[in-house]
């Protein structure tokens, strides 16, 4: 294959709403005749709303990675595009009528497709057959992370010409670079061949983030995305050093961490105050690793004045009496832990959490969430049912410890089955983990994946983790619903239902606090 440098590239960023989300509606937000009336999910939502104003009203927000790859191509000279299906995709099933219509309205050399999910991957298979009925000249290409670590699967597809393996800033710089000569020297790209599919052996390198230019947020059009509610994802660094063997972060982005330029974060974090944004996601693997990075972080928000609540994701042992207090300087909404396991025995097995047999991550957590609640900040937890070595008893023992944790001032804790990524060190080498995958490659029928359980181990089956997960999550529940903050978390949703149902007073009221 030989490379021609394209003029124009179309961006895109397939999306489906996965199966049984469609289900979650607004106007029928409170079920009163169940004994939770309300989704799990939901009402932690409207905890931190109740708490902190910040209400988290959509799970997406403009396309970061589109936005930094739109930079690299407008540096060498190359125009860019993007049309954000997502933002009806969320709402309802698009045709692929109305998807070829909204195609049709760009003028563009190549399309390029972002696919991060095993829902992305389904619509991404649609795109590239409704791409290349519009123009078979025009390659499709594939970035993202179940591109990068299910390669020849995606290159099987029809309509798709190339997959970029890895973090694609590089690549794409080279792929650019290269255009009259060979695509083999583009690292990370798989291409075709005579026919044949030629899959690169290993992804991309990670690129060097102090060279990068801000992200370009326009050209992914972001005055579209912060319309109705808007909602900001942030990212001040990339990489993750504890590579946790289910996490496909470290993965896709190596256990190198890098920290983006403080001034490129600033202006988009400008950007996004701008445009109204009130609330808004970091994206960090874990935000508080390196206290001059958030000490650099927070004088940067105090020098702008910035008001938008944040929330970020950290770890415990990183998130002492004096980061707790330098985190308040940007009065963020929430902090979030990753728990794993409640059981010493299971944490003991667990890289990045086995110091003192498990033991002394358990008293981080307990640290960790009275930091927060002494410095104004809401914590929350995530937990993984299905670990290596989970039993009954391992599962009852998390349970008691998310309760402690409730007892000592923790807000919310997220509890799912273990979902085995590709990438991961259980994934890689399952065997030696104990574990047995169901199916190791991307199931297009597989449904919910949140839900689904896609491994065995010896100690549990698949119905006893799934039961586990679904009591743990009732205890969760009983003890919000007993909790003096119950009766106003119901009274802010039920506002939120009211809105839902009506719009037109949903848009006056809008206009009015906009104007105020």
């Amino acid at each position: 294959m030989t490379l021609s440098k394209p003029s124009s590239v179309l961006l895109l960023e397939p999306f489906h709403v996965p199966a049984g989300f469609e289900r979650i509606d607004a106007t029928h937000l409170i079920h009163k005749h169940d004994e939770f009336p309300v989704d799990f999910m939901a009402y932690a939502a409207g905890l931190i709303y109740a708490k902190t104003k910040f209400m988290a009203s959509r799970f997406h927000s403009a396309p970061l990675g589109l936005a930094q790859v739109s930079a690299i191509l407008k540096e060498r000279g190359i125009q860019t595009s993007h049309e954000p299906f997502l933002l009806d995709a969320i709402k309802r099933q698009l045709a692929d009528q109305e998807i070829e219509r909204r195609i049709r309205g760009h003028d563009y050399d190549e399309a390029w497709l972002s696919v991060g999910s095993q829902d992305e991957a389904k619509e991404a298979i649609r795109y590239a057959k409704i791409l290349k009925a519009i123009d078979p000249s025009k390659p499709v290409v594939l970035g993202g992370i179940f591109p990068t670590f299910y390669p020849a699967w995606f290159m099987e597809q029809p309509g798709i010409d190339a997959v970029f393996r890895g973090p694609a800033e590089d690549a794409v710089r080279a792929y650019v670079a290269q255009h009259g000569r060979a695509a083999k020297d583009v690292p990370g790209l798989c291409y075709k061949r005579d026919g044949h599919s030629i899959i690169a052996s290993s992804p991309a390198p990670q690129p060097d983030q102090s060279t990068l230019p801000p992200m370009d947020l326009a050209g992914v059009c972001l005055d579209r995305y912060m319309k109705d509610n808007p909602f900001a994802n942030v990212i001040t660094s990339r990489g993750c050093p504890f590579a946790c063997p289910f996490c496909s972060h470290a993965a896709y982005w190596g256990t190198k961490v890098q920290y983006r330029k403080i001034e490129n974060v600033r202006a988009e974090l400008r950007a996004f105050e701008d445009h109204g944004c009130k609330a808004g996601y970091m994206v960090d693997s874990a935000f508080t690793l390196n206290e001059a990075h958030v000490r650099r972080f927070v004088d940067a928000w105090r020098a702008e004045g910035f008001t938008m609540k944040l929330a970020f994701e950290t770890r415990a042992d990183h998130f002492g009496k004096d980061m707790a207090a330098l985190c308040k300087g940007f009065s963020p909404a929430l902090a979030w832990f990753g728990g794993e396991s409640g059981s010493p025995a299971v944490l003991a097995k667990l890289p990045g959490k086995q110091a003192g047999g498990g033991k002394k991550h358990l008293d981080d957590l307990r640290t960790g969430v009275r930091h927060a609640k002494a410095a104004g900040i809401m914590s929350g937890t995530s937990w993984v049912i299905g670990l290596p070595g989970e039993t009954a008893e391992t599962t009852a023992q998390t349970e008691r410890f998310i309760l402690e944790l409730m007892d000592l001032g923790m807000d919310i804790a997220d509890v799912r089955n273990l979902q085995i990524f590709p990438g991961t060190d259980y994934f890689e080498h399952a065997a030696e983990w104990g574990i047995e995958i169901g199916d190791g490659g991307i199931r297009l029928d597989k449904g919910r994946w949140q839900e689904a359980i896609n491994h065995r181990i010896p100690t549990m089956t698949a119905g006893e983790i799934a039961a586990a997960t679904r009591r743990i999550q009732a205890s969760i529940a009983a003890r919000w619903k007993a909790s003096p903050e119950f009766p106003r978390v119901m009274r802010a949703l039920g506002a939120v239902q009211f809105l839902a149902r009506c719009k037109k007073v949903a848009t006056a009221l809008r206009r009015e606090s906009a104007q105020a």
